[in-house]
């Protein structure tokens, strides 16, 4: 079954979303450069060259164009409502066919996606071996494709690696949100991931369905030059559960597993990521003021479990500093031991600045997330050409694609 004509999938076309490279303007729109007060000058990835006249350099794209929060859809009045037309799981990436949604009202359930699923059945969603088909490869489009896989921090970030790569590769996802699943070994569906407040039980057969298909489909379909892109949210290594404290390592032995037996044998390659920032505050309660939603990247923020005191406390780490005993050495000697893996580390660090991490694009007034772990489709765009210059700089492509 192809993507469904709805109107997630049209707008996440190559034809819509902008490319967004590695070498590019640092202010500009599509054809006119704009005045420094209203562009990034703060962050903007290696490749990019210096600010320039107006009429000048107009076929480099630029790196990044600020928009107007408070007209933008998926922060501005939205809601965790899924009737709402402003809600985010209706204008964000989770009604994409290949996205599982947290929202059991819109569509049936947060569960991972597998063929066997109503949902999947009835045509709402497709199933990771439809998603991660080659018939999802264009006419005369990229034959390398990009696998993207994991969770919800998966699903936000699909519409910017779209912008990044689509010169170089066809990009396929399949995603779960909401659910504490993700594409992870059955370690991570063992007990009831209490900060998901869900009925578990069935949903982790789910999750191992969907692992299982994914991992299928991967053995069937990856090619030489091809990438798969895993992507989990930080928390869901350890939910600050005794004996959870081995999940990097549990996730690592899954990722090993996965490279020795499918990937590098057939000359592909394996991206891991850092993870998100979390903020102190939603983006939806930070576009007139960005304040609340400041972080101190140092801190390790403690939250309960959707404020309920019969669930466990879990944490949430703040940035890549907090994090680094947990993520970092074991993803960076992960890298280290093969040469087809590598570790995206600094993926989020164009979101934090003199020692803050913020809401909003640095330099502008543009609000980059949602909530507070997952950035928006801004956010995601903004962040397209530093995952660009990433892949160009470990020669996954080259520097115009």
């Amino acid at each position: 079954m192809p993507y469904q004509a709805n109107a997630l999938n049209e707008r996440l076309k190559y034809s819509y979303l902008p490319f967004r490279g590695c070498q590019c303007r640092s202010c500009g729109g599509e054809t006119t450069s704009m005045p420094a007060s209203d562009c990034c000058p703060i962050h903007r990835p290696p490749g990019a060259v210096s600010d320039v006249l107006p009429g000048a350099n107009e076929s480099l794209p630029p790196c990044f164009v600020p928009t107007d929060s408070t007209l933008d859809g998926e922060v501005s009045g939205a809601s965790e409502n899924p009737n709402d037309a402003n809600s985010f799981w209706v204008s964000g990436i989770w009604p994409d066919a290949c996205a599982s949604t947290s929202s059991s009202s819109l569509l049936g359930g947060g569960v991972c996606l597998h063929a066997s699923l109503d949902l999947v059945q009835s045509g709402l969603k497709n199933s990771p071996d439809t998603c991660l088909d080659t018939s999802q490869i264009a006419p005369g489009g990229p034959t390398r494709r990009l696998y993207v896989l994991g969770d919800s921090h998966a699903a936000m970030l699909v519409p910017g690696v779209k912008a990044a790569f689509q010169r170089s590769f066809t990009v396929v996802h399949t995603t779960c949100v909401g659910s504490g699943c993700g594409f992870n070994p059955d370690s991570f569906f063992a007990r009831l991931p209490d900060p998901m407040h869900e009925p578990w039980g069935h949903r982790a057969t789910y999750c191992s369905l969907m692992v299982q298909e994914a991992w299928a489909k991967l053995n069937q379909t990856v090619q030489a030059g091809d990438v798969v892109m895993a992507v989990t949210a930080s928390f869901r290594y350890y939910w600050n559960w005794p004996g959870r404290e081995s999940g990097v390592a549990d996730q690592v032995a899954f990722l090993t597993q996965l490279n020795n037996e499918v990937l590098a044998p057939r000359g592909a390659s394996l991206v891991v990521t850092d993870d998100v920032p979390y903020l102190q505050g939603r983006g939806t309660d930070c576009v007139l003021d960005p304040t609340p939603c400041e972080t101190d990247p140092t801190q390790i923020l403690r939250i309960p479990s959707h404020d309920s005191p019969s669930h466990e406390t879990y944490y949430l780490r703040g940035s890549s500093q907090s994090r680094n005993d947990m993520l970092v050495p074991p993803l960076t000697a992960f890298a280290a031991s093969y040469p087809n893996v590598y570790f995206m580390q600094e993926l989020y660090a164009p979101f934090c600045v003199g020692g803050t991490c913020h809401v909003v694009i640095p330099g502008t007034s543009t609000v980059g997330y949602y909530d507070d772990d997952h950035v928006n489709t801004a956010g995601a765009l903004y962040l397209a050409p530093f995952m660009n210059c990433f892949f160009y700089s470990v020669g996954l492509i080259d520097m115009y694609g």
